[in-house]
């Protein structure tokens, strides 16, 4: 269902039905944004944040859970996760908006490390 949703306001979108192949698909394409819930076969979601960060600082990360404890909202965001979502959540007003912020906040730092990594001289 998130698939179609995030398809029809013009995300390209891949998925995973665990959390192995979504670590094989990590380390064999760039993301530009995770979507990951918290229970997912094999391999936990924070597991599954850790192991990502580690592979691309630069990828936002949402986690989505039914099973929200603050425990677990802070582990995820000290993990790296971007944000946080508690499910059932409404698409359009809810995940809609957290991924157009989490993917503005990312072009954003990246422009800002693009700016700074080139140096000018003047004299």
């Amino acid at each position: 269902m998130l698939q179609l949703h995030l398809e029809a306001e013009g995300y390209q979108v891949v998925t995973a039905t665990s959390g192995s192949e979504a670590l094989t698909a990590l380390s064999e394409d760039h993301f530009d944004l995770l979507i990951v819930d918290i229970k997912i076969p094999d391999v936990s979601g924070l597991d599954l944040v850790r192991a990502a960060r580690q592979i691309d600082r630069n990828t936002a990360i949402i986690i989505m859970t039914a099973y929200a404890s603050v425990e677990t909202v802070v582990e995820a965001l000290r993990l790296g996760a971007d944000d946080f979502l508690i499910k059932p959540f409404r698409i359009n007003f809810g995940l809609l908006p957290m991924v157009e912020r989490c993917l503005s906040r990312r072009a954003f730092d990246q422009r800002l490390a693009g700016a700074g990594s080139s140096t000018e001289v003047t004299s």
